[in-house]
């Protein structure tokens, strides 16, 4: 039996015994390694699992409950029986709505506003449950931002802020909202007027027209138009789709 030598230096080194031994032992002993972190992670999937679908259940019974407060003193649901469309949407809604953090106030909104109208008999088409179930928290926010600015981005906003283009153009890609040139054209065009105007009557009553008054004037359409652009005029507004998503949220009228 070979025995662990010494080498010139006096330092033991390993024999051919001790190195045939280390993959025997490893093999001896991986698959207990494995088992082990097989068990590891099979535990902290499960526990990982198990905390989603109490978040989920969560998040349900907030949003019912929520519901539920809206409808209070409402007209009563009709008494017919659900319509197919409405099955389906209903459990949509169902497995929707979970992933939904109450705490995301504007697309909980939304979801709530879904349940209630579809509820209440009205049809909700596919597309906009579609395009609700890829609606993130900021882009609801965004949404009815873009809803209630009238205009858009006002002259003392500033500079578009970086955020604002991000989710502009994300809504932009899902057909949630479109480009709108209209108050750019209209105020360009109306800078151009008054500007004609304001040197004809400087013209008439100088008996001609100043080069100082001139370039004043330039100067400041000019600085007008390039701070109207660096406001956002090519501004943004909901389309068709997005129009239909919002108005979820209106309250329904009554009969």
């Amino acid at each position: 039996m070979s025995e662990s030598g010494a080498n010139e230096s006096g330092e033991l080194t390993p024999t051919s015994k001790d190195i045939s031994l280390t993959p025997s032992l490893t093999a001896l002993f991986k698959p207990t390694f494995d088992l082990v972190g097989l068990e590891i992670r099979n535990y902290v999937k499960e526990s990982i699992d198990s905390l989603k679908e109490k978040r989920r259940k969560r998040n349900l019974e907030s949003h019912i409950k929520a519901v539920n407060e809206k409808i209070k003193g409402d007209r009563p649901f009709g008494q017919n029986e659900p319509s197919i469309n409405q099955l389906s949407l209903f459990e949509d809604w169902v497995e929707g709505v979970q992933d939904i953090d109450p705490a995301d106030e504007e697309l909980s909104a939304i979801w709530q506003s879904l349940l209630i109208r579809a509820a209440q008999g009205e049809h909700i088409g596919e597309e906009v449950r579609n395009i609700l179930k890829s609606l993130s928290p900021k882009e609801a926010q965004f949404l009815l931002e873009i809803k209630k600015r009238v205009p858009a981005f006002p002259l003392g906003s500033g500079i578009v802020k970086s955020r604002d283009r991000y989710l502009a153009n994300q809504l932009l890609a899902k057909g949630l909202a479109e480009k709108d040139y209209a108050f750019p054209i209209f105020f360009i065009t109306t800078m151009i007027a008054s500007t004609t105007i304001m040197f004809s009557i400087v013209g008439g009553s100088m008996g001609g027209l100043n080069i100082g008054v001139v370039a004043s004037g330039a100067a400041v359409f000019i600085a007008a138009l390039g701070f109207s652009l660096r406001s956002g005029l090519a501004r943004w507004r909901l389309s068709w789709l997005g129009q239909e998503l919002i108005g979820l949220v209106k309250t329904p009228s009554r009969e």
